[in-house]
């Protein structure tokens, strides 16, 4: 379950576009699924037995993800996203030379949630990671909003379904 603080003056529906971001991580065929649960009022990522979403200070990047883990079992327990209101946010469906994308930075800060890591370059077949969700880089008046064949391998590997079959390699 995960809470949204609509926040930000830059723009309306940014909860809305949380959710849909959620939704499409939800539709991947993983062993998970991404419950929105309400509102809340929080502007600073804490470990409160909540997953948090909102925007305020990041210093400096678009979007940060905290996550919490036990130690011990090495099992996130929490996970807080927050997004940095002194960037321009936009929740068009085409935002301007200067907005960034609510729901793809939202779908791409989802995805840590779960353990995928920021990508960077190009792992050999031709594809650069730039097309992908989890891409670490965000530009302006881009939109990401349908994951990457890459992105959903990884998470139904990390997470497969009672329901999904994943082949194992033979040596």
């Amino acid at each position: 379950q995960y809470r949204i603080n609509e926040n930000t003056s830059d723009c309306t529906g940014e909860g809305q576009a949380i959710v849909a971001a959620a939704a499409t991580w939800n539709n991947v065929g993983a062993g998970f699924l991404f419950t929105h649960a309400g509102a809340h009022s929080r502007s600073q990522s804490s470990l409160d037995d909540q997953n948090q979403i909102m925007w305020g200070s990041t210093n400096g990047s678009l979007a940060t993800t905290t996550y919490w883990y036990r130690s011990t079992t090495r099992i996130i327990i929490e996970c807080d996203i927050v997004f940095d209101d002194s960037y321009d946010w936009s929740t068009a469906s085409v935002p301007n030379s200067t907005s960034f994308d609510v729901e793809s930075i939202a779908l791409h800060e989802l995805g840590h949630w779960f353990n995928l890591r920021d990508l960077y370059g190009d792992i050999g077949d031709g594809v650069y990671d730039v097309a992908k969700v989890m891409n670490g880089f965000g530009s302006p008046g881009e939109v990401k909003r349908a994951l990457h064949a890459d992105d959903i391998a990884g998470i139904q590997w990390i997470y497969t379904s009672p329901t999904t079959t994943v082949a194992t390699p033979s040596i």
